[in-house]
């Protein structure tokens, strides 16, 4: 079931127009519809140029995004075989550790190489695509948005659509100040075009903002702080909502906000592209900083739980090498022996090992407590969240005697993330109120009936962020009259 909120009904009736003329007249036609139709206003509003239409920027999701190694042009992700899963891939898909330094200071040659608008998987001789982004672009290419990877379309004066890739495995943190330079860059670009073509005067020009699942966190990291980094104990950075400047809304989409169960899952049990391709090791996945700033960090997200029933404190390093978890396991040594080629003893891998784990857990929670920061937003900036409910997600995970996790209960989402996780909702897996607890002040929710990645494909969607996008009210034309 998906509900669609007061104030959002108004989009889909003015851009959609009429849906079907077999129903036209009736007062109890029950036909449903696979799509909507483009109504007049829709036409003008896509044909539509101007300085009070603001730019978009799409930012992508953990996985999101085209990797590359600088340095032989390789491509480590983003077109997968079976063969490609080799030694040499599992090196470039982690990330380095070096003790003792801080994660922002270790790099490698690896580098984002576009958005995964779609993945090629070959399987004996066989290719077939996974989606990935390419549905969301053409919904706003659909629009009148002009991506600016292409030649401007007919009519169109400068280009309007842009895409924020990044290094997906890296901190969210590091990635929030990229995007920081980003949005500048671009907005110093579309100044320059609207002084010359209508005299507009002003520095700042704000953009839309659409961010699919960790996209989401990186665009709210950066509007609440800008690239302010973490401090170093447990608490929150200095809260300037540097970022409002700069966006006029900003869409969430499919993001867990309260972390995600699958990421434990997947850092101890290895992550599965596609049943046609290896499983890429524990020991690999859980070098990752990205993972660990989606880890469920309240209940909204989902929980682990002892064998008491007792919640348990996810970013506590004894439990993951109590429990042998992630980089933690003694048996991921093979793994660790093929990413610190250089280190000769198992010993010493293992101290590398931890001491990269203890930093991840380390970052990871002071994330957490700075995403869950109970303010409101900033005047300015709307805000809307899409989220799937209608997927079995995993909700409940117990520790087992050997330390291994079991799954034990689910509840609604996309498949990957909660919905309550999508809205954070505190009283979720806890206390119970007829109203959600956010400390993000949704201006409004959607639901749909989709999975992680099936979102962005839906119609509805499309409708809904559209209308959201397009139709705005007076006192955003004001902005560029005053």
């Amino acid at each position: 079931m998906f509900r669609i909120f007061p104030g959002v009904v108004v989009f889909i009736m003015v851009l959609s127009g009429c849906a079907g003329d077999s129903a036209t007249g009736s007062y109890d036609s029950m036909r449903l519809f696979v799509d909507s139709m483009p109504g007049s206003m829709a036409m003008r509003l896509a044909e539509y140029e101007g300085p009070e239409r603001h730019p978009v920027i799409v930012i992508h999701g953990l996985l999101g995004a085209k990797l590359m190694n600088r340095d032989t042009g390789r491509m480590v992700w983003g077109e997968f075989s079976r063969r490609s899963f080799d030694d040499e891939f599992m090196r470039s898909i982690s990330h380095p550790m070096r003790p003792g330094v801080p994660l922002k200071h270790i790099h490698d040659n690896i580098v984002p190489a576009g958005l995964l608008k779609s993945a090629e998987i070959k399987f004996l001789g066989i290719k077939f695509e996974r989606p990935g982004y390419g549905n969301l672009i053409d919904i706003l290419k659909s629009a009148g948005y002009a991506l600016d990877s292409e030649p401007l379309p007919e009519g169109k004066h400068y280009h309007t659509l842009f895409i924020f890739t990044y290094d997906w495995r890296r901190d969210p943190v590091e990635n929030a100040a990229r995007l920081a330079d980003f949005i500048r860059e671009k907005s110093d670009q579309m100044a320059n075009i609207y002084r010359a073509r209508y005299g507009y005067s002003k520095e700042k020009v704000k953009f839309d903002i659409i961010a699919h699942s960790m996209g989401g966190l990186i665009a709210r990291y950066y509007l609440m702080y800008g690239k302010a980094d973490l401090p170093m104990d447990d608490t929150p950075p200095h809260l300037t909502w540097a970022g409002a400047d700069y966006i006029s809304k900003l869409v969430i989409v499919g993001t867990p906000n309260a972390g995600y169960l699958d990421t434990v899952i997947e850092m101890t049990g290895g992550l599965s592209v596609s049943s046609a391709t290896p499983l890429i090791p524990p020991g690999v996945v859980s070098t990752l900083p990205s993972y660990y700033a989606m880890l469920p960090a309240a209940a909204a997200g989902g929980e682990i739980v002892d064998d008491a029933g007792n919640r348990v404190d996810i970013f506590d390093y004894d439990l993951w090498v109590r429990n042998r978890w992630g980089l933690a396991d003694p048996d991921e040594d093979d793994t660790l022996e093929l990413l610190l080629p250089d280190v000769e003893t198992a010993s010493e891998r293992r101290k590398i090992a931890l001491d990269h784990l203890k930093k991840c857990l380390d970052r990871g929670r002071n994330f957490a407590i700075a995403m869950g920061q109970a303010v409101s937003e900033p005047a300015g900036v709307r805000l809307a969240l899409f989220a799937g409910d209608a997927v079995s997600t995993r909700a409940l995970a117990r520790i087992k005697e050997s330390g291994g996790l079991e799954v034990e209960s689910f509840d609604i989402g996309d498949g990957k993330v909660l919905a309550s996780s999508a809205r954070y909702d505190r009283f979720d897996g806890g206390g119970w109120q007829l109203h959600y607890d956010s400390p993000i002040k949704w201006e409004s929710t959607i639901y749909l009936p989709a999975a992680h990645m099936g979102i962005t494909a839906s119609k509805t969607f499309g409708a809904n962020l559209l209308g959201f996008l397009l139709l705005t009210s007076p006192d955003n034309w004001r902005e560029f009259r005053d």
